[in-house]
Parts: C-alpha cells; structure tokens; sequence
C-alpha cells in the first residue's frame, strides 16, 4: 500500500509538472505568434498606404516604409522630399530624419519581447508598389529576414523565434 502511495504521489508531480510546463509552452507560442502579426500587420499596414498612394499630413509621400530602430521598436516610415520640387525616384528610400518622418511604431504587446536582429529598411514606393530592401529595388536579391523571439531566450531552439520574411516582389511569409 505505502509502495502504491508513493509511485502515486510521483506520477502526480509529473504529470503537475508536464502540464504546467505545456501551458507555459503554449502561452509562449500564442505570444511569439500575435507579435509575428503584429510586425506583418505593420508591414502590410506601410504596402496598402504606398498602393493608395495616401496622403500625409497634406504631402503626398515618396512611399512609406519599415525601419529597425532598436529590439524593443520598429517604426513605419513617410518617405517625403527634402525640397517639394524633387522626384520621389531619386530620392534614398533609407530612413533618414529629416525629411523622413515616422508615421506609427510597432511595439510588442509582451515586454518580454524583442526583435533578434536589425533588419534593412523595407520601402514601398507608389503606385506600383515597388518594393526597396536596403534602397535596391531589384527582384533577385535575397528576402529581408525579420527575427523576433523572447529576451531570455536565443533562437537555437526553432519555437523560440519566429522569422518574417519580405521578399522583393513584396510577398511576405512568417516562418
């Protein structure tokens, strides 16, 4: 009876154990996933403004991208002229303030996460919307890699990062 009791007593701790760590695993993927969105959402947010062609603040914007500015913040970006005569084609779609100015920032609703490594900037500049990685418009160079995941953690284990990719075409995938 007393031998019954304490293989009881083990499979209870164990089974406590998996299930809390499980919940914690997958409260961690729900986050990791919604802040995936959250950057997607601000990437697609910059390509529907730049297709529209909208309007800032009375100006008519030379596109509107996406810039890295620290692990905690990114921002999407107005990319207006330095002198109101100017072309929009001649112009670096880089973020540089001024004459650039930041239009929403995407900040992650878990503080607990960060962005895993600086990306290019992402320009889409209207009306096609042509897509600049880096201020080149080419279609074969590689996608912009967007890495987010937790701050304790690093990426060795593949459920603890989520890489967003924007590829020059324009698609976008989270991987």
């Amino acid at each position: 009876l007393i031998e019954m009791l304490v293989v009881l007593a083990i499979m209870g701790l164990l089974s406590v154990t998996l299930i809390l760590n499980f919940r914690s695993t997958a409260r961690n993927q729900t986050a990791l996933q919604r802040g995936a969105f959250i950057v997607v959402a601000a990437i697609r947010q910059a390509q529907t403004l730049a297709v529209a062609s909208s309007k800032f603040s009375g100006e008519s914007p030379c596109g509107y991208g996406v810039h890295y500015k620290n692990p905690a913040l990114a921002v999407v970006y107005f990319g207006s002229k330095p002198n109101p005569t100017d072309l929009c084609g001649s112009q670096n779609k880089n973020f540089s303030s001024p004459p650039d100015r930041e239009f929403s920032s995407i900040i992650f609703p878990d503080p607990n996460m960060e962005f895993k490594n600086s990306f290019p900037d992402i320009f889409f500049e209207p009306p096609d919307p042509r897509t600049y990685i880096n201020n080149d418009p080419s279609l074969a160079l590689a996608p912009a890699n967007i890495i987010i995941g937790f701050t304790e953690r690093s990426c060795s284990v593949p459920t603890d990062c989520k890489t967003i990719q924007v590829y020059p075409s324009g698609r976008i995938d989270i991987q």
